[in-house]
């Protein structure tokens, strides 16, 4: 699905005058609004022809299109979770991983509450969130004995974090795509991070 869309304004270039009505670029060349016949002159209005009015078209926003940058992690979470064996399990490596009880900094006070594995893709546009997913599901193996395993004992969730400036920036996921997700026994959480004009670049 295309998201992308423009949101335009036209303005006159120069008071108007008798004369033609002469369209440029991509400005429509109706000018029913106008009261203009169909070759574009005016009516009750006499003398050699000249510019009247020309339409332009300034973009004031940019609507739709995929995220500008998205996370997509796959998390497996649990209270006696151990991180080597379930990269044994699945055959990868982790992007980051901890056990209960561990900091995430020497100088932290408050340890882990629960161990965690986590596998992670990141990209910008155009790279869309769909693809990031194509990409982290093809490192894991689809063999069910090995997903049953780890769902009978961990909680698995799927998350995507969504950066986005701009409106209405979105994405889809194809139905084979919530099926192989589906299989993993994983829910799914959308963390969306949205930035004003204010804010600076992503």
């Amino acid at each position: 699905m295309d998201w992308s869309h423009q949101l335009c304004m036209s303005e006159s270039k120069q008071p108007p005058e008798p004369g033609r009505i002469i369209p440029t670029g991509d400005a429509p060349a109706d000018t029913g609004d106008l009261g203009g016949t169909e070759d574009g002159v005016m009516p009750g209005l006499e003398g050699p022809t000249a510019t009247n009015v020309v339409p332009l078209y300034e973009v004031i926003a940019e609507v739709g299109g995929p995220p500008d940058e998205c996370g997509v992690t796959l998390g497996i979470h649990g209270d006696d979770l151990d991180p080597e064996e379930i990269t044994r399990l699945l055959g990868v490596l982790p992007t980051s991983s901890h056990r209960r009880g561990e900091r995430p900094k020497p100088e932290s006070r408050v340890p882990f509450p629960r161990g965690a594995w986590f596998l992670q893709e990141r990209g910008r546009a155009p790279l869309s969130p769909d693809e990031l997913t194509q990409m982290l599901l093809e490192k894991l193996p689809r063999d069910p004995a090995r997903w049953h395993s780890i769902q009978e004992r961990f909680d698995i969730r799927l998350v995507y974090g969504v950066h986005f400036s701009g409106w209405n920036k979105g994405f889809d996921l194809p139905p084979a795509l919530v099926a192989r997700i589906a299989a993993l026994g994983a829910t799914m959480g959308f963390d969306m991070y949205a930035y004003g004009e204010d804010d600076g670049p992503l």
